[in-house]
């Protein structure tokens, strides 16, 4: 039965996207006595089909996604209900096993039946969001939702709210706009309160796959923040700028107007009792955070072994910065702006415009005359050297978790441990009394650094080689990393210079440089 299914889904695969599948029970809506029964489901662009077994010999029901409406009855059982205008269609009940599953199942299935009408956004990435939006004629910056939000707790009576932020509204309340607005509605947030629309943007960015600043630049933020605390605060805040230039435009638009209604929030500390540190502190898990939250390794982070504690200094540096740093705009244009789709930019030539997931803000885009014969060129290698730099940084994330797998592994072998611990005391034993420790502190440290082979650590022993110890694996990562950090570094740079040094310079000598020699790189 496995391998028919494969066949069959390689066929359908070309002609229809199967976005989920997999187990559930299922009964009719209408037959509240009939029992339970796994069924195998499909889920595709437009409709839904239940199979009796995985074999898929035998078609139970299809179901267009267009003529029911969801309904959860708990947080495993939900039912595709019939609409009332639909004919020939069944309303079905499916229960999960888990509580994951069945999110899972809703995701996906809010997000085929209402994204034509701006809904299912919860748990989608801000790129599938935009796109709907634009589909839709939407708001064409951020997510509608975050947009709505912001623009409701801005208001004064907001502002002033004790706690504004951090307390949570009303469970049954935020469940309702949370519905309506997976379900393409505008509900009326000024029935609600502050504290129910914060909750609900705060469970928003939470629900996000990736957070606001992508994982590929989540350790040079890191980086950043600690040397905004530690160094040039000048220097630091330009280097920082640079950064969020560089993220893609959905990602940099949302952390902008985040940012504004945090430093917004924090200028009324007096009254709601929230400053920039324990707003960062609320949210740097959804604006900055690795997938699992662990250290990605990297020698300028050694003095603060701490990512929570550095992502919060991060965060509260952009909040307290944002005018430095996002450009000295009035908070009212942001939140207006944001949602008042802009109009549509000019054809005239005189203006490089990058595709959308490349382009920079537009101050910081480089304006040319219409009879310019560098445009081409230099809007080319401005390209370039962003998804370079987006494909390096990446790489380098990708390579520097591996790392701390490795590193896991090998710090927890008993092994080695047991090894290096006996070495330091075969030499402490044979040396004086009053060097003896220096003498087991050395021997320690030459082991460390050791390349045992295969015979001397059979525990921890790389498995994909036969006689590569685990140490000489990470030391081959480790150079692959700083030549990727070095080449990443060089291509930042590059980005910097072609920005004017802080992303919003001039842009003479450095067009000319990119349009040149760096061009071929």
């Amino acid at each position: 039965p496995e391998v028919v299914r494969r066949c069959k889904r390689t066929e359908m695969s070309n002609s229809e996207r199967i976005w989920k599948d997999g187990h559930l029970q299922q009964r009719r809506s209408s037959a509240k006595s009939s029992r339970w029964q796994r069924r195998y489901i499909q889920l595709l662009a437009d409709c839904l089909r239940v199979y009796e077994d995985e074999s898929m010999k035998r078609m139970r029901h299809q179901i267009a996604l267009n003529t029911v409406n969801i309904v959860e009855h708990s947080d495993v059982v939900f039912e595709l209900a019939r609409r009332h205008d639909a004919s020939n269609t069944v309303s079905l009940m499916f229960t999960a096993e888990d509580v994951k599953q069945a999110a899972g199942w809703l995701k996906e299935l809010y997000w085929l039946r209402y994204r034509a009408e701006g809904g299912g956004v919860f748990g989608r990435s801000l790129a599938d969001v935009m796109r709907a939006q634009a589909d839709t004629g939407g708001v064409t910056d951020v997510p509608r939702i975050v947009s709505e939000c912001v623009s409701f707790l801005s208001t004064e009576t907001c502002l002033g709210t004790e706690g504004l932020l951090r307390k949570s509204g009303q469970k049954k309340a935020v469940s309702a706009l949370r519905l309506a607005y997976q379900r393409g509605e505008s509900p009326d947030l000024t029935a609600a309160s502050a504290h129910e629309t914060a909750t609900l943007l705060r469970i928003y960015l939470s629900e996000l796959p990736e957070p606001v600043v992508p994982y590929f630049a989540y350790a040079n933020f890191l980086t950043a923040g600690q040397k905004i605390s530690l160094g040039d605060p000048d220097t630091e805040l330009a280097n920082l700028q640079g950064l969020i230039q560089i993220l893609p435009v959905e990602n940099r638009n949302l952390l902008k107007l985040l940012s504004c209604l945090f430093h917004m929030v924090q200028q009324q500390s007096d009254r709601n009792l929230m400053d920039a540190t324990a707003i960062a502190t609320l949210f740097s898990s959804s604006l900055l955070s690795d997938d699992n939250d662990r250290l990605l390794v990297n020698a300028e982070m050694a003095l603060d072994p701490q990512p929570r504690g550095l992502a919060v200094s991060t965060i509260t540096a952009l909040i307290e910065n944002y005018e430095r740093l996002f450009g000295d705009i009035e908070f009212e244009q942001v939140i207006r702006r944001s949602v008042t789709p802009p109009p549509p930019p000019s054809p005239s030539p005189a203006t490089l415009y990058l595709p959308q997931h490349q382009q920079h803000s537009a101050s910081c885009v480089p304006t040319l005359t219409a009879g310019s014969t560098a445009s081409a060129e230099i809007q080319k290698a401005l390209s370039s050297i962003t998804r370079l730099y987006r494909e390096k940084a990446e790489e380098s994330y990708a390579l520097t978790r591996e790392l701390v797998s490795l590193k896991s592994r090998l710090a927890a072998c008993a092994h080695c441990q047991r090894h290096l611990l006996e070495a330091a005391s075969e030499k402490a034993d044979t040396a004086p009394p009053a060097s003896a420790m220096a003498v087991a502190a050395q021997a320690a440290a030459e082991a460390a650094t050791a390349e045992p082979t295969e015979s001397s650590c059979p525990t921890c022993t790389f498995h994909r080689s036969e006689t590569a110890c685990m140490r000489t694996v990470i030391a081959e990562l480790s150079d692959r990393l700083r030549g990727l950090q070095s080449e990443n570094e060089a291509l930042y740079k590059m980005l910097l210079a072609f920005n004017g040094g802080t992303g919003c310079g001039s842009h003479g000598a450095a067009a000319g440089n990119v349009s040149g020699s760096d061009t071929s790189r």
